[in-house]
């Protein structure tokens, strides 16, 4: 971690604590007051989720996982639910819910992309999620209850993936 300063500056990075498992393209998200590490890889997909506690060390989330292991997915929050969307060897999506507190549901898996993404920016704009970057893929057709739509910015492709409304 690093301090952050009011004129925008960043102190200097120190290690203060250590995953219980070491993983790479591993996705994270603050959920309520908690961080949270999920899905990645270690010789294989993860599914197991950590979470940094008051001490400043991590522990795995216990009876908690991801419904389907993946690496290289994309978190988004959309209200009280957080997304894990597509990842690297799979393209559904998982769900869970969180309060204050930080997770308190565990993943289901709840729709698919029309294929897999990996390492996709997410962002929320107009009332839907969209992913943007890597694979290009073929869009199919009734993945949503709207027609999905391809827009191109520049030479990076842009899916829309569900209307916002679908997903609180």
């Amino acid at each position: 971690s690093a301090p952050l300063y009011p004129d925008g500056g960043v102190g200097a990075f120190a290690v203060t604590g250590s995953l219980q498992q070491g993983r790479s393209s591993a996705t994270s998200a603050v959920l309520g007051d908690k961080l949270y590490v999920m899905s990645g890889s270690s010789n294989g997909a993860l599914a197991s989720i950590e979470v940094l506690g008051g001490s400043g060390s991590f522990s795995t989330v216990p009876g908690t996982t991801l419904a389907t292991a993946t690496q290289q997915a994309s978190l988004v929050t959309v209200g009280s639910k957080v997304w894990s969307l597509s990842g690297s060897g799979v393209a559904n999506n998982q769900r869970a819910t969180f309060g204050a507190a930080g997770l308190t549901s565990g993943f289901t898996n709840s729709g698919a992309l029309p294929g897999e993404r990996n390492s996709s920016g997410v962002v929320l704009l107009g009332g839907a999620v969209m992913l943007v970057g890597d694979t290009v893929m073929k869009l199919a057709s009734g993945w949503s209850s709207q027609a999905n739509q391809k827009v191109w910015i520049g030479s990076v492709p842009v899916f829309v993936s569900v209307p916002l409304s679908t997903m609180v």
